[in-house]
């Protein structure tokens, strides 16, 4: 979503047209237009592109070798035609592990000077966390299932709400969000151990008595700790899938998110663009579990 956003941005500003390469593999294993709505610009065009969802290790362990052949040689096709491209095209890339947000809207400036006082046709932007000054993400829109969704879920929880009014303004006044990364996320496992979630979540329950918390994570060990540490005040989606290799576990993810975003703050992971995302979409305080991503 970063990378997208960012994308859109930087072609609204000058006036570009945007292609969007949309691999459906392990990583994201949906077509675009299962997640957003359609870009309500006519210079945006998305391509999906159907690729496997397992990665190479389970394919050989699976003993699927011509599957694994064969996706290796799509993802050679799809890397010689990049590197074609490349050659008339400003690329803009760059590490953003263990940076926070504020670092990662620096190196914004540099990535938009180079690519404006270069001879390039083409910038292709490759990153899963792109800097973005104005953290504006209303042109991606998610499809309305899922706003219905997430609405529905509180209300399981807190009963009907009259207007959307009042169901917004009471989950923003009664909820706050936990966003715990684990899966294969290694940095965000180091750097975010569940102790430092629970002193922050306990500070919020000091100041009230009243507060339950949203919890999104991918791990299952996760939830089951945290529902007995706070018992009657963890919600989550339940029987939600975990995994993203499939398309329930990415509707599942973006339920998530949404329903981080209507919180009135966020206890999120340092080093996992997921807390940021949720807090740029809902506009909501983010507070990391850590103190090295303070911003």
């Amino acid at each position: 979503m970063g990378a997208l956003n960012y994308a859109y941005l930087f072609a609204k500003e000058y006036n570009c047209r945007l292609v969007i390469l949309w691999k459906d593999n392990f990583e994201a294993a949906c077509h675009y237009e299962d997640i957003f709505k359609p870009f309500e610009d006519d210079n945006v065009k998305v391509v999906n592109l159907d690729y496997y969802k397992e990665t190479p290790k389970e394919l050989l362990k699976s003993g699927r070798i011509f599957s694994l052949v064969a996706r290796g040689i799509k993802h050679c096709a799809f890397n010689l035609y990049f590197r074609y491209r490349r050659s008339n095209e400003t690329e803009l890339t760059y590490e953003t592990d263990g940076v926070s947000r504020v670092e990662a809207d620096a190196v914004n400036h540099n990535l938009i000077e180079k690519f404006i006082n270069s001879d390039k046709r083409w910038c292709l932007i490759s990153s899963y966390q792109c800097a973005d000054l104005a953290h504006d993400y209303s042109a991606l829109q998610f499809q309305d299932r899922f706003e219905d969704a997430v609405r529905e879920l509180y209300e399981k929880q807190f009963g009907a709400f009259a207007t959307e009014e009042e169901y917004k303004s009471y989950i923003r006044c009664n909820v706050i969000g936990v966003h715990v990364r684990r899966g294969d996320h290694k940095y965000a496992i180091a750097n975010n151990p569940l102790d430092m979630f629970v002193g922050k979540m306990q500070k919020r329950i000091d100041a009230n008595p009243e507060v339950k918390f949203y919890l999104a994570s991918d791990g299952a060990d996760v939830i089951e700790y945290m529902q007995k540490h706070f018992p009657g005040r963890v919600i989550i989606n339940e029987g939600a899938e975990l995994s993203r290799k499939s398309k329930s576990g990415m509707e599942n993810a973006i339920i998530d998110l949404l329903a981080l975003s209507k919180t009135g703050g966020i206890i999120g992971s340092f080093g996992s663009t997921f807390s940021d995302m949720a807090s740029y979409i809902g506009r909501t305080d983010l507070e990391y579990s850590n103190s090295k991503g303070k911003d």
